[in-house]
């Protein structure tokens, strides 16, 4: 139900002093593909899981979001948003073309590509998390049969982490323990770091990014899964592309989907647009009212 949503963006509103009324627009980033194609075209959502993230109660989350701001909502990817917001302002400022890797709640990616997004036909360029590695392995909730992400993620990695120790770990646990030197657990994500390599190796052949970053939300373990991607890179991609590339972890922490929202606003004209009810953004499937 969105009400525990909704309570949450009222406090956020609050603790930053301002009003509905000092609102001009809201952007909205959630798992699924991007609501921003400039021409109309097929529901991206078909009938697949991704309804489960994009609707509330059976309503769009922009939607029911824009009616309670009474304010235009434009819904992009979560990841998208954190891609634009350290291509923009973070390290990776400057570079012409910056992969970003998401991992916190799973394997995802986003393009930029001259300071604006790359989202691909269907609205879905990066998910890495579902490129195919086995032939037999568990069907994927995106209807597909062995994706990455089920055996190459965070919570993969958590939950072989607590069958080998015998308790639960977090990502906080994994930041601590790769703050502090643990040797078996900075093991873990260094291999963790180098599977992901393996597949990115793959981009770096295709399109040459300037920039990798790789999600800081997770701590010192970022660091350590960035070394791991490197090494990856550096085994299995060309030497001369190898070496153009700049692989690091993100700047921006928790605050890169945030100051993603931003750029979007200025890189999409989302006021002038918002302003002027844009029917392009009709189209897509944003929140306008």
């Amino acid at each position: 139900a969105p009400t525990g949503a909704l309570a949450l963006l009222d406090r956020a509103i609050a603790q930053a002093e301002v009003t509905h009324r000092d609102i001009e627009l809201a952007v909205l980033g959630l798992p699924g593909p991007s609501l921003f194609a400039r021409t109309p075209g097929p529901d991206s959502l078909g009938g697949s899981h991704l309804r489960r993230f994009r609707e509330w109660d059976g309503r769009p989350a922009a939607d029911v979001v824009g009616e309670h701001l009474d304010r235009p909502v434009f819904c992009e990817n979560d990841a998208n948003l954190a891609a634009l917001g350290e291509a923009v302002y973070g390290d990776a400022a400057g570079a012409a073309t910056v992969l970003h890797v998401s991992l916190t709640h799973g394997t995802g990616a986003g393009l930029v590509i001259g300071g604006k997004l790359h989202r691909g036909g269907s609205r879905l360029a990066g998910e890495i998390g579902h490129l195919h590695v086995d032939d037999g392995g568990q069907l994927c909730e995106c209807g597909a049969r062995g994706c990455f992400w089920q055996t190459t993620s965070i919570p993969a990695l958590l939950d072989e982490l607590a069958m080998a120790h015998g308790r639960t770990f977090s990502v906080s646990d994994l930041d601590a323990a790769a703050a502090s030197g643990e040797l078996e657990i900075i093991r873990a994500l260094s291999g963790f770091g180098r599977s992901l390599g393996r597949r990115i190796a793959d981009f770096v052949v295709f399109f040459d990014p300037q920039a990798i970053v790789v999600d800081s939300t997770l701590g010192a373990a970022s660091h350590v899964i960035a070394d791991g991607i490197r090494a990856a890179v550096d085994q299995y991609a060309p030497p001369q592309l190898a070496a153009s590339v700049q692989i690091s972890s993100g700047s921006l922490g928790v605050s890169a989907h945030l100051k993603g929202a931003a750029a979007l606003v200025r890189s999409e004209n989302l006021l002038d647009d918002a302003r002027h009810g844009s029917s392009a953004l009709h189209l897509s499937g944003a929140g306008l009212r």
